[in-house]
């Protein structure tokens, strides 16, 4: 596993979702194609930031939008931001989950029971679980 971080810090998955309909006219304007190799093209790309404006959007193939991707990350460097990784790591190798809310099949069910008591009290209703 490549221990990487972030230099653009990601993205809010929200502000870039783009409905079908932009997405088929981005497929129509760059003709099914990848803008930078010229295969075909899978995968929408926001050129800068998270504007849905046509102008900053581009289709890519999986190959090239990857290559962009690892060109804006770097690698850990302080002492403390591999010990996160490693951590993370760890967590995400482990062959059962670590904490509770690695668990896919328990974590919905416990977050819904939370949620619900937190809400319960909140109401004036005292704590239970």
């Amino acid at each position: 596993m490549r221990l990487v971080k972030t230099v653009k810090g990601g993205y809010p998955r929200k502000e870039r979702h783009l409905d079908p309909v932009q997405r088929y006219q981005i497929f129509e304007r760059d003709q099914g194609l990848c803008v930078k190799c010229k295969q075909p093209g899978k995968e929408i790309d926001h050129i800068n930031g998270s504007s849905p404006d046509p102008s900053n959007l581009q289709l890519l193939c999986r190959t090239c939008h990857e290559d962009k991707t690892y060109r804006d990350l770097a690698k850990l460097e302080t002492d403390e931001e591999i010990a996160i990784a490693k951590a993370i790591e760890q967590r995400a190798l482990a062959e059962h989950p670590v904490r509770l809310c690695d668990d896919a099949y328990m974590w919905d069910k416990v977050w819904r029971s939370r949620m619900a008591a937190i809400r319960k009290f909140f109401k004036g209703e005292g704590w239970s679980e």
